[in-house]
């Protein structure tokens, strides 16, 4: 498996990946390995899926780092070892994105009224009939 993962860095480094993310992956790479303790041609998508909720559920990983470990996999067995593994049946992690903070139409009004300088309310005002964010 170490010479897996060289060839996967040098993959990574041919192709131009920043040596931030070759870190990353080949971290991703080493902790999957180290929690299957299979070879990599034995490893079944049920494996993937048992890892991704281990590092979930027990090391807490946010929502980036688990798509990142995901990627990490994905890239492992489509370009290192391409190995047609059935990795299009597991989604990818899905990232929430918070919801814009909407306003009323008094509290609007409020904010406006507050603001002393006519040029600074004028402004505002501008920025919100155009519907730009804030």
């Amino acid at each position: 498996m170490d010479d897996l993962i060289r060839k996967m860095q040098q993959e990574m480094v041919i192709r131009h990946y920043s040596p931030r993310r070759v870190k990353s992956y080949l971290w991703h790479v080493n902790a999957f390995k180290a929690h299957i303790q299979k070879p990599p041609d034995q490893v079944t998508e049920d494996d993937i899926r048992s890892y991704l909720y281990h590092v979930k559920t027990v090391k807490q990983y946010s929502r980036s780092n688990l798509r990142q470990a995901f990627s990490a996999i994905k890239y492992l067995y489509r370009h290192t070892l391409q190995m047609p593994l059935k990795l299009n049946a597991l989604k990818g992690v899905k990232c929430g994105w918070p919801l814009p903070l909407v306003l009323s139409t008094d509290e609007i009004k409020t904010l406006f009224a507050i603001i002393a300088n006519l040029k600074h309310r004028l402004l505002l005002m501008t920025i919100y009939s155009a519907g730009l964010p804030p």
